[in-house]
């Protein structure tokens, strides 16, 4: 039996499922377009089931993988429902493996009172940054699902939330903060001994002079291999994965839906067979209680990226 019982993921839209939101109560965009290049195959049409995640809970048979991430937040909500997790008195760390998709900046958290829940306001800096080019992208508690009142709210706060933003918002501050508060992340997590691996780190830098060094970190980031023929192809970050062999839901239709930020279906079909093997190598799950897929590694390095 497995060491691991349970697998909770953290992040982004990349790892909620982003893009594939195919019951948006209000089509704004892709909905149309989502079933025409996707309703042939032989899956649950939803975004649980085709994010890596979703994808994961196929293939583990005796790990309950429970996907946490949530589109548009970052970090602040990974802190806060890591720590939730860890706290309660249930919580068995032994038996417990948290995998964290780091975000890097533009994600601000705020708990809204008439809301009653945290909303996440979205924003964005030209190149290079200055302290008035602060640009607004989105505010929600839940991108694509929220009430009409919900909506109504965060309308009615708009020039409220804008104008905060761009009071209190510098790129090069907000950088020294969110490495800041990643350090003492990763602190509690080591301090309390807790079961877990970084998915994305490109944007981490963290000095060797200091105990969360850059040597804690490569020991803690997964190793995604896509190596074929002799030639390694050896991944620590999801997003340089995503890149190198356009695995892109824009790179899957041809240009068609225009996602170049959010990995298709055979994308996370194959992150969630590769972290599945990592596991494994890393002695974390059994292989003989996973149903790996059979992915053709010399498809993956010759494909063109449609499905």
């Amino acid at each position: 039996m497995s060491k691991i019982k349970k697998i909770y993921t953290f992040g982004t839209s990349f790892t909620e499922g982003g893009g594939f939101e195919f019951d948006k109560p209000t089509p704004t965009y892709n909905n149309d377009d989502l079933h025409s290049f996707y309703g042939h195959l032989d899956e649950e049409l939803t975004r649980e089931n085709f994010s890596w995640p979703g994808q994961m809970k196929k293939i583990c048979n005796n790990v309950e993988i429970i996907n946490k991430a949530k589109s548009g937040y970052g970090n602040e909500r990974l802190y806060r429902k890591t720590h939730e997790i860890i706290d309660n008195p249930s919580f068995k760390k032994d038996e417990t493996l948290f995998i964290f998709e780091f975000s890097d900046v533009g994600r601000m958290e705020m708990y809204h009172n008439d809301i009653k829940d945290y909303i996440i306001i979205n924003y964005y800096h030209p190149w290079p940054p200055t302290e008035k080019d602060v640009l607004i992208s989105g505010f929600a508690n839940t991108y694509y699902y929220d009430s009409r009142k919900t909506l109504d709210i965060l309308e009615r706060d708009k020039s409220f939330l804008t104008e905060y933003v761009e009071k209190s918002v510098d790129f090069y501050n907000k950088i020294d903060l969110l490495n800041r508060n990643i350090k003492m992340f990763i602190s509690f997590l080591e301090y309390n001994e807790i079961n877990y691996y970084i998915l994305s780190s490109d944007h981490l830098k963290l000095d060797d002079s200091q105990k969360v060094n850059s040597d804690l970190i490569k020991s803690r980031q997964v190793e995604l291999d896509c190596s074929y023929e002799g030639e390694r192809d050896v991944f620590n970050d999801c997003m340089k994965l995503l890149t190198k062999h356009k695995l892109s839901i824009k790179d899957e239709t041809n240009g068609f839906i225009q996602d170049g930020a959010h990995m298709g279906y055979f994308g996370n079909l194959l992150l969630a067979n590769l972290l599945t093997k990592f596991l494994i190598k890393e002695g974390k799950i059994l292989e003989s209680e996973v149903n790996l897929r059979d992915i053709d590694m010399k498809s993956l390095h010759n494909r063109n990226g449609i499905i």
